[in-house]
């Protein structure tokens, strides 16, 4: 069963605001003469140039990271964090005094805010920016914020006036609204220059749902990094939604994960206006050489749309409140977006859209997809039983207790019954898979989100993955709402039916079928 998201979300249009377009880059800049001429738009040519003019200046006046003026130098994180935590005073008070209703959660939000727009944003930086002393000061600032959320979940005033507000349920009704196929990367790498995979998110995103991605040139000490892209996500007809920084290259002490960081969280604020939301997309690519682009593997590509995904989760929430915007949603949810962008990445009809070699200007032939398509059948279903096996033995860790055996003795019994191949004696590296602690009873999620994400492709996009009016109704049923709406209540929306526990053990098998695959390929 899906988690129970329980505040809801309020649809609310961005400010129309006039694109800002960036300006036109040459793809052939520093490559050899020999390949041909590619016409891009601009947000594909700027992830295939190195930045325009000198090294960023870390050290001159600048505007601060993401805008905020306080974060021009290190010592802002103290002044911002001290801010945020002069204000959560008075909001607790306020919050304390309040009688329950509509206002308070409100004031909870505005509370929340206060303190994610600092925690979030450090919780970035801390492991991100390249230089110590800001990296340093960020860690200080979430050990700061942590401490009052501790003393805020410890305060009895503050929940007990939450408490009377979620006792009247009217009240909260009312607030929603690859071997064996010789795949090698070394093949692919050269039709997935990192300009032509944005041009792909591009032509994707405008063709399903009205919005284009424009880069901008960031303001002296906005960024962290000199190779850091800033994107403006802009509606055909609503104007700006927000923006996404792109944090895509390899550095020294950066880490080496794909994920996607909030910064600022959208909500409708008290003016009326809505707040904009900012995320970060880190990766870890490969610079580009004098000779090349930068280039990405099939995987690389994949993880590419798989993050962005979660972009727009964020970008197109337009909730009330910054807490349930966007990724801040059930578990068993979160990744659904981000998995349904991984059908349109193995798709050849999107894949013909953009898949270009960067120096000949040759389409991707359609038996490289098709071979690349097969060779993620091979163990599959091994990989599948794996995941039902890491599920259960966390649903256990997690249940009654006392267990009634050793947290080994239990891996032993249940891998035995869930899992193909047998308990390696004398082992526990249970104790060494962080997953089962930081999910808590949750590592499900994985599987539920890939059998949604699964229904979704299928039920509304398999025939024509650039349906407009099934991306319109992606939109209006699931992104919108963030975690303010039951999940189920989304997925019923988006599906125009109530799925059963069968519908979604189908969803997840009917993906191991190659010959449905074949049959894809084959009928374009």
């Amino acid at each position: 069963m899906l988690c129970v998201g329980r505040l809801g979300g309020l649809g609310a249009r961005a400010a129309a605001l006039p694109p800002r377009r960036a300006g036109r880059g040459s793809l052939e800049a520093g490559i050899r003469a020999r390949r041909v001429s590619t016409s891009w738009s601009p947000v594909g040519a700027a992830f295939n140039v190195k930045p325009q003019g000198s090294r960023l200046d870390l050290f001159g006046e600048r505007r601060g990271l993401f805008g905020v003026p306080e974060l021009s130098a290190p010592e802002g994180f103290h002044i911002a964090q001290e801010k945020a935590l002069r204000k959560t005073e008075l909001l607790v008070d306020r919050a304390c005094s309040t009688p329950p209703g509509p206002q308070t959660v409100l004031i909870f939000d505005e509370l929340s805010d206060s303190l994610c727009r600092v925690a979030d944003l450090a919780d970035f930086v801390k492991i991100a920016h390249p230089e110590p002393a800001f990296r340093e000061a960020a860690e200080e600032a979430c050990r700061s914020i942590g401490t009052m959320v501790e003393k805020l979940n410890t305060n009895v005033d503050l929940y007990q006036s939450l408490q009377k507000l979620l006792a009247d349920k009217k009240l909260v009704d009312s607030l929603d609204p690859e071997t064996r196929y010789n795949i090698e990367p070394s093949l692919y790498c050269p039709f997935f220059s990192l300009g032509a995979c944005m041009e792909g998110l591009n032509i994707l995103l405008n063709r399903l749902l009205g919005i284009s991605l424009y880069a901008e040139q960031p303001a002296k000490g906005e960024v962290w990094s000199e190779d850091v892209r800033k994107l403006a996500v802009v509606h055909e007809s609503e104007g700006l939604l927000g923006y996404i920084y792109c944090d895509f290259f390899q550095r020294a002490d950066k880490p080496h994960q794909d994920c996607h960081f909030t910064i600022r969280g959208g909500r409708l604020k008290e003016d009326g206006d809505y707040q904009l939301p900012v995320v970060v997309l880190m990766l870890n690519l490969p610079r580009s050489s004098r000779s090349s682009p930068t280039l990405l593997t099939p995987s690389m590509m994949e993880n590419l749309f798989h993050e962005m995904g979660h972009a727009m989760h964020s970008m197109l929430g337009r909730t009330r409140y910054q807490h349930v915007t966007g990724t801040r949603c059930p578990t068993d949810f979160a990744e659904v977006p981000s998995i349904l962008m991984e059908y349109f990445a193995n798709d050849y009809r999107v894949v013909n859209q953009f898949a270009r070699h960067y120096q000949t200007g040759q389409p991707l032939p359609k038996n490289m997809v098709s071979r690349l398509c097969e060779s993620k059948k091979v163990c599959a279903a091994a990989d599948m039983q794996l995941q039902v096996f890491y599920a259960t033995l966390d649903q256990i860790y997690h249940g009654k207790h006392p267990l009634r055996n050793s947290t080994t003795d239990i891996l032993k019994e249940t891998q035995e019954k869930f899992y193909g191949l047998p308990y390696v004696p004398n082992t526990a590296w249970q104790l060494r898979f962080s997953h089962l602690v930081g999910y808590g009873a949750r590592y499900y999620s994985y599987l539920m989100s890939r059998a949604v994400a699964s229904m979704v492709w299928k039920e509304c996009f398999l025939q024509d993955p650039f349906n407009r009016a099934a991306g319109e109704r992606y939109r209006r049923e699931m992104l919108a709402h963030g975690g303010g709406r039951e999940p189920m209540l989304m997925v019923e929306g988006m599906l125009q039916k109530c799925p059963s526990v069968d519908d979604f053990v189908s969803a997840l098998v009917s993906d191991l079928d190659l010959d449905f695959e074949t049959f894809l390929m084959d009928s374009e």
